[in-house]
């Protein structure tokens, strides 16, 4: 994905008249650190294409500066002054150098910020709603959806989200990324694309235009509505059921703790013997106590 090669055929030129400049050494702290920059700039992208960072391409931004510097220097200590129609030889060279580059570049930036399907420069107005209700609902909770409009979540919405860029994505931006088009792409059956979502710790799902999966009924045991905004669905998991059994333990917290030590003291006193009732003592007499004193939890907790 950020292959040394392309990087080291974009910088060739420069790199190779900067490396004579290596001949001589600094007479200054500036003379050494744009001796240092290149040299730290291999390392730091070693270090980032690791789990350790994030994006190793980020180690060679503004590398042209001290490889530019230090070819200049080597050119001026060369026997370049003494070759005629030197300014037409190094117009030219800076000419097939740069233009070409520049040309593939514009294309491809006129490409990228098209209007493209699954591209966030530009998303369905649909899409665009959903993030705005988003931004407005009150109720805390980060957001899982598809990577390119997940890049889009924090800025429009303020909530955290699952998958975004490899930028804010690590570690493992690729298995992300796969893991969130197979649960939008509908590869998913309905008891893993449960699992999925909740392990992500997200509470609301953003489905975008392209997704082709019935969220609804795949996640119909954890959610708790549905919006829908034309072709862009926003699926909320229902914790209001979790939050709900929670009171109730809280509302019930002294039955509960008489509930929770009459149990302990039970099996404990079984375990030193200090029980000798055949019943408790034996399999099914556990299992019948167990069931027994978690229904008795439940009937409580529901109160």
């Amino acid at each position: 994905m950020f292959s040394f090669s392309a990087i080291a055929l974009a910088i060739a030129p420069l790199a190779l008249a900067a490396a004579f400049a290596y001949r001589w050494r600094p007479r200054s702290f500036i003379a050494a650190a744009t001796r240092t920059w290149p040299i730290a700039a291999l390392g730091l992208y070693e270090l980032s294409a690791t789990t350790l960072g994030v994006t190793p391409l980020h180690a060679f931004e503004g590398i042209s500066m001290p490889l530019a510097i230090l070819a200049v220097q080597a050119i001026r200590h060369s026997r370049w002054q003494r070759l005629r129609f030197r300014r037409l030889i190094a117009s030219l060279a800076i000419a097939a150098a740069t233009l070409p580059a520049t040309a593939y570049a514009l294309n491809f930036a006129r490409s990228d910020v098209a209007p493209n399907p699954g591209n966030a420069n530009f998303i369905a107005g649909d899409e665009r709603r959903a993030l705005d209700y988003l931004a407005a609902d009150r109720e805390p909770g980060g957001v899982l959806t598809r990577f390119y409009l997940g890049s889009v979540v924090p800025g429009a919405t303020g909530r955290r989200t699952w998958i975004g860029t490899c930028v804010w994505s690590t570690p493992h931006c690729l298995r992300r990324t796969a893991l969130a088009e197979q649960l939008f792409g509908g590869s998913l059956g309905p008891r893993t694309a449960r699992t999925f979502v909740l392990g992500t710790g997200a509470r609301f799902v953003l489905a975008d235009c392209r997704s082709r999966a019935d969220l609804a009924r795949l996640l119909a045991p954890i959610i708790r509505s549905v919006r829908r905004y034309g072709c862009a669905r926003y699926p909320e998991l229902g914790l209001r059921t979790h939050r709900r059994l929670l009171r109730s333990v809280r509302r019930h917290r002294p039955a509960r703790a008489r509930l929770g030590f009459t149990f302990a003291m039970l099996i404990i006193g079984v375990e030193i013997r200090m029980l000798s009732i055949p019943v408790l003592r034996s399999g099914a007499g556990i299992i019948a106590v167990s069931v027994l004193g978690g229904a008795l939890v439940y009937v409580v907790n529901r109160g």
